[in-house]
């Protein structure tokens, strides 16, 4: 009985409104005059500024010297004869431990004896 109810309220309220019609002319809006907005601009400034860099360090390429940006690589770069020594260092370093790891473990456990009364010992 309930249910009959919320639902005949419901389209009673539906059928009070009237239709909406779109035969009006006040539908549409007038023509706005649209700008193309931030993003296209950073856009395209970012791919002339990329273009330009890249004309840039190209053409100090022609003249067999490194580039701006390839100098700036290597100059924050750690050279292959100081990272080989760090290997050979850390390597050292493992191989030790690693000899000291098998010392101690192949000694075995110590044996303990546990006393309920260690002062009758001395």
């Amino acid at each position: 009985m309930f249910a009959a109810r919320r639902s005949a309220a419901s389209t009673r309220q539906l059928m009070r409104q009237p239709p909406r019609r779109f035969g009006s002319h006040s539908a549409h809006s007038e023509p706005v005059n649209e700008g193309f907005g931030r993003s296209f601009y950073v856009t395209a400034g970012s791919i002339a500024s990329a273009y330009i860099l890249y004309r840039i360090s190209s053409a100090s390429q022609e003249s067999d010297s490194e580039s701006f940006i390839a100098g700036l690589v290597n100059k924050f770069s750690t050279p292959q004869e100081v990272l080989e020594q760090r290997n050979a260092i850390h390597t050292a370093l493992l191989e030790k431990a690693a000899e000291d790891r098998h010392l101690l473990q192949s000694q075995g456990p110590r044996e303990f004896i546990e006393l309920k009364q260690p002062e009758y010992v001395d």
